[in-house]
């Protein structure tokens, strides 16, 4: 009887214990639940504003588009420096494959050059955002684009886009090579002297002439596209827009017909003609010859052509009418004979 009574003890205290245990894991489960609810509260009442914010950021991108460029005229408003459309070919790596397999099958199909692809490379390691495409070829012949577009749907990554370029209408003649300058590539030193979001997808900017001293000026105002992404950054939908303002046109003082006169007008000599309105200070021409074909540089030139340039003789990336110092001659004795009358160094007799 005794024992019937120490098992049913024993089995009185094990039912307690356990009962315990329940109650015990019960209010800690309760507690931690209750941590986990203040926290809830905390984030999604107390702080909501902070965390929408960042979650928005994390969900909405700005995008920025470069702006059409600003057109040069001269006086009698001869287009000097225009913009024409043209098809590049871009990639956007996280939509690639296998890149080496692409890069042979591009380089059959189409003619993309070593330098193309390792601009490419280089730019590949530049920072960009998420999907963002890379440009491989600046333009695209007519039948090249007609031979990458109908083998689109094969080609992973890769995209053909319409973009407006810069187009020097008298590049030919080199007359306005050093008066009018030219665009080209931006580079790194480029963007640490500008705005970079501003810039961001601008291909071009000026380098020289008045494309680069009215840089400001002709570029305008860049758009921001407003896009929702995805978690790896891919653009899903496009929420709202701001275009671009076109850059100013900029009407100079310059006569074409001059400048392109005072050009042919110095033969095969080396030197530099500059003609100014005595009356309102303008310029009229601003030749320095031998000049050079601008269009080049607005593609990106390529190793070979600079280095003709370059290793010339007849120098003609130095802009004599600037940089070329010459002997003043006969047109100083004028200015001297001021000075003198001036200081009382001489008299008229």
């Amino acid at each position: 009887m005794s024992r019937r009574y120490q098992n049913f003890r024993n089995y009185r205290q094990e039912k307690t214990l356990t009962q315990s245990r329940i109650i015990i894991a019960g209010l800690i489960v309760l507690l931690l639940a209750g941590v986990l609810m203040a926290r809830l509260f905390y984030l999604q009442v107390l702080n909501h504003q902070l965390y929408q914010t960042k979650a928005d950021d994390n969900r909405v991108m700005l995008v920025t588009e470069p702006p059409p460029r600003g057109l040069i005229y001269d006086r009698n408003g001869v287009v000097l420096a225009d913009n024409r459309p043209i098809h590049s070919l871009t990639l956007t790596p996280e939509r690639i494959k296998n890149l080496p397999q692409l890069r042979a099958t591009l380089t059959s199909m189409i003619d993309v050059s070593s330098e193309e692809w390792d601009g490419f490379d280089e730019r590949l390691k530049e920072y960009r955002r998420p999907y963002q495409s890379i440009t491989l070829k600046t333009q695209l012949t007519d039948e090249e684009w007609a031979r990458v577009s109908v083998n689109l749907y094969k080609l992973d990554g890769v995209q053909v886009e319409a973009k407006l370029t810069r187009y020097y209408p008298y590049g030919k003649d080199k007359a306005f090579a050093h008066s009018v300058g030219y665009v080209g590539r931006i580079t790194t030193k480029d963007l640490a002297r500008v705005d970079k979001r501003a810039y961001q997808g601008a291909l071009f900017i000026g380098k020289t002439g008045v494309e680069g001293y009215y840089e400001s000026t002709l570029f305008g105002q860049a758009g921001i596209k407003k896009v929702e992404v995805n978690a790896r950054g891919r653009i899903m939908e496009e929420l709202g827009r701001e275009n671009p303002i076109p850059g100013k046109d900029i009407h100079l003082y310059m006569d074409a017909r001059l400048q392109q006169y005072a050009y042919d007008s110095l033969g095969d000599f080396k030197g530099s003609v500059v003609a100014i309105d005595p009356n309102t200070g303008g310029i009229l021409a601003l030749v320095s010859k031998p000049g050079f074909d601008p269009d080049l540089f607005v593609m990106g030139i390529s190793y070979k052509d600079y280095s003709v340039l370059r290793n010339s003789k007849d120098l003609p990336l130095f802009n004599r009418a600037l940089r070329g110092g010459y002997p003043p001659a006969s047109t100083i004795k004028p200015f001297m004979a001021l000075a003198g009358l001036e200081y009382g160094f001489s008299s008229w007799t």
